[in-house]
């Protein structure tokens, strides 16, 4: 399953995180963050990798 990578800043005061999920697509990435993680101020992608990054 993909891993999608999100610069993820919840409130205007808050510090900006790096934040891995696990999705099918995109659209359940987006799904899942907000889910965890709701009144999100501020989301960015940053990427997306299928396999662990120390094997890249």
């Amino acid at each position: 399953m993909p891993m999608f990578l999100f610069r993820v800043k919840v409130t205007p005061a808050s510090e900006v995180e790096l934040t891995e999920v696990a999705a099918p697509d995109f659209v359940a990435a987006v799904q899942t963050l907000a889910a965890w993680r709701p009144g999100i101020h501020i989301l960015r992608f940053e990427g997306v990798y299928t396999q662990s990054p120390a094997y890249a």
